[in-house]
């Protein structure tokens, strides 16, 4: 857990930079998450209802930094925190959009029903010889399984399948995109969408209401946001973060990364860190957090997961 007393002097850090995007950057347990939830108690509007967006990764996390947001306000008592993930943001600012507003119409295909969907359209190509490298486990249901990661983990990194057209022009990459294509004709079809596509959709209603400079309710009375808890983000959920962003004073987000010389242990959240400067260009501030003093012997500690270390 975070140290309590490394709260103050990062609430001041943040309040007093200049940028408006800023990464908690340190190690587990170096007080990250308190000054983000120090930062959101500051961030209340007259009536004492919070003007901060926290998002986490999952739906333990949002209970988690909810019941810390209770326990630290005053009388246990705090109006309306606004915790919650990704998803669960998209399906706001899709409820926010009229109901002329094609990305607010359709419906969420569930996960049975994808499966289902899948399942069929690889057995229609398959039947139609459109599958040739997936003829020897057509039938298996196992390759549905790898069809539906497969999509997801494409539709996460926010590839079309045009783009994937590029690359695919044989073999099992070219099966997928047969796949891929087919599926996405039918959501269209079918006037529904997956979780991938669904931030999809948020993502194009928020460039909209932002281009028209219309925030959706959700986002009307949000001063700041605070992201906690990632490890990664997708180009989605970075250009979604961006849009946001635009409309309040500051956006805060931690991330797991130290400056301890193990360079090997926070490869991918230095690849987080860049992908984020990239997003943001020049308005980024980076604030590196030291990691926490340790009682008792240090040595394990500072070898602990040290991939770079010589044997």
């Amino acid at each position: 857990m975070d140290r309590p007393a490394e709260q103050p002097d990062l609430l001041e850090r943040i309040r007093s930079s200049a940028s408006r995007v800023i990464v908690l950057a340190g190690p587990a347990a170096c007080g990250k998450t308190s000054a983000v939830l120090a930062m959101a108690n500051e961030h209340r509007g007259e009536d004492g209802r919070g003007q901060c967006l926290l998002l986490a990764p999952n739906a333990p996390t949002v209970a988690q930094l909810t019941r810390r947001i209770l326990d630290g306000s005053a009388a246990a008592v705090a109006l309306s925190p606004s915790v919650m993930t990704f998803a669960a943001l998209a399906g706001r600012l899709l409820a926010d959009c009229p109901p002329a507003h094609p990305p607010g119409r359709g419906r969420m295909l569930s996960p049975l029903t994808r499966r289902l969907t899948l399942r069929g359209i690889i057995d229609e190509l398959s039947a139609a010889g459109q599958l040739p490298a997936f003829a020897a486990v057509a039938d298996t249901p196992g390759l549905t399984t790898a069809i539906d990661a497969a999509i997801a983990e494409l539709k996460r990194a926010a590839i079309e399948p045009d783009a994937l057209a590029g690359v695919a022009r044989a073999g099992p990459a070219a099966a997928l995109l047969a796949v891929y294509r087919r599926y996405q004709q039918h959501l269209h079809d079918a006037n529904c969408y997956d979780l991938e596509g669904q931030m999809w959709l948020a993502r194009d209603a928020l460039a909209s209401a932002v281009a028209a400079d219309e925030l959706p309710a959700t986002l009307a009375d949000v001063t700041a946001i605070a992201v906690d808890g990632f490890t990664d983000f997708t180009p989605t959920q970075l250009e979604m973060l961006r849009l946001a962003a635009a409309g309040v004073d500051r956006l805060v987000i931690t991330l797991p990364l130290g400056a301890d010389g193990r360079g090997r242990l926070w490869q991918w959240t230095q690849r987080t860190l860049e992908s984020v400067r990239r997003a943001f260009e020049d308005d980024v501030h980076v604030i590196a957090i030291d990691p926490p003093a340790r009682s008792g012997p240090g040595a394990l500690w500072s070898r602990m997961f040290d991939y770079d270390a010589s044997a």
